[in-house]
């Protein structure tokens, strides 16, 4: 009988309960009193189920979240852009930071209120190479668009990415890459206190206003970047030079709209 109860025990503990009715009557009818008081204890006992592990998604989620603030509490504490520079090139805590050849911080000058910062989403090949931002095809384009304007980056602009490290292969990034990011280039625009911010592709404009729109969405309105300071920065949004370059048509979109960056500059 003692057998019986054990495996009846077992088998409650692994949640059969209807496909043993018969059985455990069965039992019930052959046990003394007090084995017929162990069994009912059994029937009626609440087994509480083992809490599921987190999923594989949820767990990268939280240890982004984690990492995210981690970051922002080190930028907070870096009062010059020489001490952002100085983080992000000893910052290794994404794998991204490994297969990079060297990080990239910025391009252009280093003076403090530049008349424009231009943010692109990712380091090209060249970029890489050399730690500089916009360094390869879409750099000359780049160039080339700013020049229109009468700017260039030797005298009052800046150039920046939203990822400061080349994914392998030149693909395209995690959202979870771009949100341990995005406080390194929130620092980078409160520091530097640029007058225009010139956002080029989806992924830069979605990052800088926490906003999912597609970027023909983005290119109709008037926007204002605003730094944890409330500095509040005038922004113009183009597409990235890359896809300026495959598609020729969208050139005459970022010309009207530099048309305009223009004549805020010559306020």
């Amino acid at each position: 009988m003692e057998a019986y109860l054990a495996l009846l025990e077992w088998l409650q503990t692994m949640g059969v309960r209807d496909i043993i009715a018969n059985d455990i009557a069965s039992i019930f009818e052959r046990s003394t009193p007090k084995e017929q008081e162990k069994i009912q204890q059994n029937q009626t006992r609440t087994i509480t189920p083992k809490p599921k592990p987190a999923s594989l998604e949820e767990s990268t989620s939280i240890n982004t979240q984690k990492l995210m603030e981690e970051v922002k509490i080190k930028v907070s504490e870096c009062k010059t852009l020489e001490e952002l520079e100085n983080y992000v090139h000893t910052f290794k805590s994404l794998d991204i930071c490994h297969s990079a050849k060297s990080p990239v911080f910025y391009a252009g000058i280093n003076d403090l209120n530049p008349d424009i910062l231009v943010i692109g989403d990712i380091p090209e090949d060249e970029d890489d190479k050399t730690g500089k931002t916009f360094m390869g095809r879409s750099g000359k384009l780049m160039d080339k668009i700013l020049y229109s304007i009468a700017c260039d980056r030797d005298s009052n602009v800046r150039l920046t990415t939203a990822v400061n490290w080349r994914p392998a292969g030149g693909l395209d990034v995690t959202d979870q890459v771009l949100l341990v990011c995005k406080p390194i280039l929130e620092r980078h625009i409160e520091l530097l206190k640029p007058k225009f911010i010139l956002a080029t592709g989806k992924t830069v404009y979605n990052l800088l206003f926490d906003e999912k729109k597609t970027l023909s969405q983005a290119l109709r309105k008037k926007h204002t970047y605003i730094t944890a300071d409330n500095d509040e920065i005038p922004t113009f949004i183009i597409y990235h030079p890359t896809h300026m370059i495959n598609t020729p048509q969208s050139k005459a979109l970022a010309w009207n709209t530099m048309l305009k960056l223009k004549k805020e500059l010559e306020k």
